[in-house]
């Protein structure tokens, strides 16, 4: 994945929340794993023969971390929306700043319109970028 370094620059002050999303995300791999050996325990065990009732345990561990991981996986998401929330609203502003030091001047022979359209999108597109981005 190419990583632009003005990009890098606008995560300047929401860098701990990309970690922290980071962290929950692993902790979420970690309940993965956990259910995943909790599953190969209970069979197993039914491949012995073991009881039913010394199962109950292992598929009530599965249970909560299949519960524990989407729980992880839901705070990580909303952390990463957050944060290219945040990142989005500061680029906006830098980009109403720069607009209005530019002056009318460079708009004169554009359609005001289709350079709105032009600056929403592009910080629209990147949504999706600084989204993933705090995911991995």
């Amino acid at each position: 994945m190419y990583l632009d370094k003005r990009l890098l620059r606008l995560t300047q002050g929401v860098r701990a929340r990309i970690l922290t999303a980071a962290f929950v995300g692993l902790c979420a791999v970690v309940a993965g794993l956990a259910r995943l050996t909790l599953s190969g325990l209970v069979i197993a065990g039914v491949l012995l023969g073991n009881p039913f009732s010394s199962l109950i345990l292992p598929i009530g561990g599965i249970v909560g971390c299949t519960l524990l991981r989407g729980l992880f996986q839901f705070l990580r998401d909303r952390i990463s929306q957050g944060t290219a929330a945040r990142v989005k609203v500061e680029l906006r502003r830098q980009l109403f700043e720069h607009c209005l030091a530019m002056g009318p001047g460079q708009f004169d022979q554009s359609r005001t319109g289709d350079v709105l359209t032009i600056l929403g999108e592009g910080v629209e597109r990147l949504q999706v970028f600084l989204a993933s981005f705090s995911r991995r």
